[in-house]
């Protein structure tokens, strides 16, 4: 199927249990705009991220029920245009380590229901351009994130 002109996508499983099986996904260089709504195998994530990680256009990332750990969420770190990270009951690990130049381009990250997220570290010069940063119910993170000095454009905190 060709869509030349799709700019945003959906995918939602039938339930949050579902693994969705996206190693074959091909996105179109029009995409900028990208929801995901189910498991992700954690171990094909490179694989995974690797298919539209070309895309400079993808924007705005959503992830819902997805259970990625350090590890799988570290393969997102490639994605160097997003402007706007999403992450709703998805993330499972329990540190989130955001190193010297990753997503420069990013003005919101958004990190909800993440139950054992309990250190969050920010290096120099990561995350430059983020406005909005949001960790809601995350119970066990009990500090503000480490290095959020460095986070010199924010506006807005939720926590």
């Amino acid at each position: 199927m060709n869509m030349t002109h799709l700019v945003s996508l959906a995918i939602m499983a039938i339930n949050e249990k579902e693994t969705l099986e996206l190693e074959e996904l091909c996105l179109p260089p029009t995409l900028s705009k990208l929801e995901i709504g189910g498991q992700l195998d954690r171990k094909r994530m490179p694989q995974i991220v690797s298919s539209f990680s070309d895309h400079e256009n993808i924007t705005l990332l959503a992830l819902a029920f997805s259970k990625l750990d350090e590890d799988s969420f570290s393969c997102l770190l490639v994605l160097h245009g997003l402007r706007a990270l999403w992450v709703d009951k998805a993330y499972e690990g329990k540190r989130l380590h955001f190193n010297a130049m990753t997503f420069p381009k990013l003005r919101l990250l958004s990190i909800s229901d993440a139950p054992q997220l309990n250190d969050v570290v920010v290096e120099e010069s990561a995350l430059q351009s983020l406005v909005h940063l949001s960790l809601t119910d995350c119970p066990e993170l009990k500090a503000l994130p480490d290095g959020i000095e460095h986070l010199r454009t924010l506006e807005k905190l939720y926590l």
